[in-house]
């Protein structure tokens, strides 16, 4: 939809695009016509399905990671817990009151805010997957909290981050336009001072226009190389280290044992990237990860997506760090199909039919801002930065595939699934943030609840008053 799509410019692209599909689904409704697959007359119209399980057109599509039995040995706890609760018309809270915060302080408050863009620069942060850079030599920019950084493989197998800067005359080594590739040798455009995929200098041309100056050591002009980290097939990198930090240290507490085992279970690394989009929304970068904490809203904002999914009902696990603190998280959204379960349509032993994620999504929130959904054809990733003002950020959407597309058929689906994700999170959600944002810019005593059935937004709060605590240390 372009390089940085405005919230108004992507509403209107995606009215016009969606009108179609949208008078089909009424058509549905009002039972003019009837639905091209059992799910969706059962999700459109209630009308319980005769066949078990349930087909769909993405039926086919389901990734072969998401049919392993490792991975249904996660998802069978998470359903049976899941049935119970809609059985009693409850959802998880494991915690005992809600969480009151101020509005104000929390998205609008300037001392803040630096403080929370000085962590995530000095902090490990969620840079791509490792398929990112599969094979040795690939190689991928990207940028982070402003930086221009390029990671590569090297011979070696080995992951690296790099500033994407040219030790001569600071160029970038790789350019936008070309972001992505395999090559043993980066030459920067400027002088052709050329780089490995280890980031050491190889070829300096005149190499001795460069002599008789003992702080023109070309021995020493390799890359700058970045603390970096490959974790459960996800690339970790800090875009603007401190001086005085072990970020050796550091990476040890990225993410806990029992997470590293689940996201490995998942083999989230072998999904490649498929399509991406930035935009630029004026509200705080919180928000926009908020939105990803909670089913509470569906009903009211998302009506085709309460067709899908269960409202008001989630599944909520988290994984403290190391030392105690909250850290990153999964909140379980779960598919209507679970209510035929619930309803005692389904016999208990078939309810992973065909596999456990066809009947529920993964939301994880990789600290501190990262949703990384986890679903039966690949991961959606959604990434908020902060931007130069404390009401303003930008958000990037990344969807990965288990395979890359061949046929035009499947570039058809895929974009069909990219921009049925667009309009919940980025025409229905994200419109409304800037609201949000001015209602507590205008008043310093503005509250924000969250409700014990929130879990997840609860969990994130407190992980965000981590960031502040010994303001100006990095402290994963």
């Amino acid at each position: 939809y372009g390089e940085m799509v405005s919230m108004d410019q992507l509403l209107q692209i995606r009215e016009a695009q969606r009108a179609p599909q949208r008078a089909m689904l009424d058509k549905i409704r009002s039972g003019e016509i009837r639905a091209p697959n059992a799910r969706l007359q059962y999700n459109l119209t209630g009308e319980i399905p005769k066949e078990w399980p349930l087909e769909t057109p993405h039926t086919a599509a389901i990734s072969p990671y998401a049919m392993l039995p490792e991975v249904d040995d996660i998802i069978r706890p998470i359903i049976h817990r899941f049935v119970e609760n809609l059985k009693n018309k409850t959802t998880d809270m494991p915690f005992p009151e809600p969480f009151i915060t101020n509005g104000y302080a929390t998205y609008k408050e300037e001392n803040r805010f630096q403080t929370e863009v000085d962590y995530i620069k000095s902090n490990y942060i969620w840079a791509g997957l490792s398929s990112d850079v599969l094979k040795a030599n690939d190689f991928v920019r990207i940028e982070m909290s402003g930086k221009s950084i390029l990671l590569t493989r090297d011979v070696d197998m080995k992951f690296h981050a790099f500033e994407n800067v040219c030790r001569h005359r600071g160029m970038e080594v790789v350019q936008k336009e070309n972001p992505r590739g395999n090559t043993q040798v980066h030459v920067c455009p400027y002088h052709s001072w050329a780089y490995g995929s280890d980031g050491d200098l190889l070829n300096v041309p005149f190499e001795q226009g460069f002599d008789n100056n003992t702080n023109v050591d070309l021995g020493n002009r390799n890359l700058i190389e970045l603390p970096s980290a490959e974790i459960a097939g996800i690339l970790f990198v800090v875009s603007h280290p401190k001086n005085g930090i072990d970020y050796e240290l550091l990476k040890e507490n990225i993410m806990n044992s029992d997470l590293i085992k689940e996201l490995s279970t998942y083999q989230v690394d072998k999904n490649f990237v498929v399509v991406s989009q930035e935009m630029f929304i004026k509200a705080n970068w919180k928000l926009p990860i908020d939105t990803f904490g909670e089913a509470y809203h569906f009903s009211s904002l998302h009506p085709g997506l309460s067709e899908q999914l269960v409202g008001n009902s989630v599944i909520f696990r988290w994984f403290d760090d190391k030392n105690g603190k909250a850290q990153h998280s999964c909140m379980t959204l779960g598919s209507q199909s679970l209510q035929l379960m619930a309803d005692g349509h389904v016999p208990k032993e078939r309810w992973l039919e065909p596999c456990g994620l066809s009947h529920c999504t993964q939301t994880f929130v990789i600290a501190p801002n990262t949703s990384m959904i986890v679903s039966t054809d690949g991961v959606r990733v959604t990434q908020a930065w902060p931007g130069k003002k404390v009401d303003e950020c930008i958000v990037k959407v990344t969807m990965y595939n288990y395979k890359v597309p061949e046929t035009d058929q499947d570039r058809v689906l895929l974009n069909n699934r990219f921009g049925q994700f667009m309009d919940v999170v980025c025409t229905e959600d994200f419109p409304i943030l800037h609201q949000m944002q001015r209602s507590f810019a205008e008043s310093k005593d503005a509250e924000t609840i969250f409700g014990k059935h929130e879990p997840a937004l609860i969990y994130r709060h407190k992980m965000f008053l981590t960031m502040l605590e010994g303001s100006g240390k990095a402290k994963l």
